[in-house]
C-alpha cells in the first residue's frame, strides 16, 4: 500500500461504501452501518466521530433534492432537542469503557432494528412536545453511539409515511446534526488530522455506494424498502456483537 495513505484505508473503505449504499437507499442509516463496523478496527469514540464526518459530507449534495419535501416545521423542533443533549451523549462516550461501548453500540442497533422489523408502528401525531423528546432522544443516542437516527426511525420511519417524504426528512436532518456533531468532536480532540484524512481519502467509495443506493430506491416500492433497509441493518449489528 503506498505510504501515502492512511493506515486502515481498505477497512474503511468497504465501511463507507456500504454505509453510503444504506444512506443512498434509505435516506438514514450509515451511520448504523458504519459505527459498528468502524469499532471494530480502531477506537470507538473515534468510530463515532468518523461516521458523523463521513455520513455529514456525503449528505451534502443530497440535500437540495430533498429540500421540498422535508418535514421543516418537525424536523427543526427534532435538531432543537437534540442539540441539548448531543453533549451528554459525547461525554458518555469518551468516559465509557472502549469494549463495553463497542458492545452497546452493536447492541442498540439490534434492538432498535428489531422493534421496526416487528411491524410497530407509531400511531400518535407529530406534535411539537414529541418532536422535541424525539431530538433529545436522538441527541443523546447519537452523541454517545453515533446511532442517533434510531429514535427518528421510530417515529417517522416506522409510520405509514411515504417513502420519499421519510427519506428527504431523515437526508436534511442527519445534516443538521452532523455538522453539530463535526464541531462537537473537533473541540473534544477525538476528531484529529490523521482521522479527518482517513475519513477524506475513502470519499469516492463513499459516493460509489450513495449513487448505487439511490438507483436501487428508484427500483424498489415503499415495502421493500423498508424492509431491505431494516434486514441489512439488522445483520450488521447481530454480525459485530458475535464478532467484536
Amino acid at each position: 500500500m503506498p505510504d501515502w495513505l492512511p493506515e486502515h484505508f481498505w477497512q474503511a473503505a468497504l465501511v463507507v461504501f456500504a454505509g453510503g449504499y444504506i444512506r443512498g437507499f434509505t435516506g438514514f442509516g450509515a451511520n448504523m452501518v458504519m459505527t459498528p463496523l468502524y469499532s471494530l478496527f480502531i477506537d470507538p469514540a473515534q468510530a463515532v466521530a468518523a461516521a458523523w464526518f463521513q455520513d455529514t459530507i456525503a449528505g451534502v449534495p443530497l440535500v437540495p433534492g430533498a429540500f421540498k419535501q422535508t418535514r421543516w416545521k418537525s424536523i427543526l423542533w427534532i435538531a432543537v432537542g437534540a442539540v441539548v443533549t448531543f453533549p451528554l451523549g459525547i461525554y458518555v462516550l469518551v468516559i465509557a469503557d472502549k469494549d463495553v461501548m463497542r458492545r452497546v453500540i452493536a447492541g442498540t442497533l439490534v434492538l432498535g432494528a428489531m422493534l421496526l422489523l416487528s411491524g410497530w408502528r407509531f400511531r400518535g401525531e407529530h406534535t411539537t412536545p414529541r418532536d422535541l423528546a424525539c431530538g433529545m432522544a436522538s441527541g443523546l443516542i447519537g452523541g454517545s453511539t453515533s446511532l442517533g437516527g434510531l429514535p427518528f426511525v421510530l417515529y417517522y420511519f416506522a409510520q405509514n409515511t411515504a417513502a420519499a417524504v421519510t427519506r428527504a426528512s431523515a437526508f436534511s436532518l442527519s445534516v443538521m446534526l452532523g455538522l453539530f456533531g463535526i464541531a462537537a468532536f473537533i473541540v473534544i480532540g477525538v476528531l484529529d488530522l490523521p482521522l479527518a484524512w482517513l475519513v477524506v481519502s475513502v470519499i469516492p467509495a463513499n459516493f460509489v455506494g450513495v449513487w448505487l443506493g439511490v438507483q436501487t430506491f428508484k427500483r424498489v416500492p415503499d415495502a421493500g424498502y423498508r424492509r431491505f433497509g431494516l434486514a441489512f441493518i439488522l445483520a450488521i449489528g447481530v454480525s459485530v456483537l458475535i464478532w467484536g
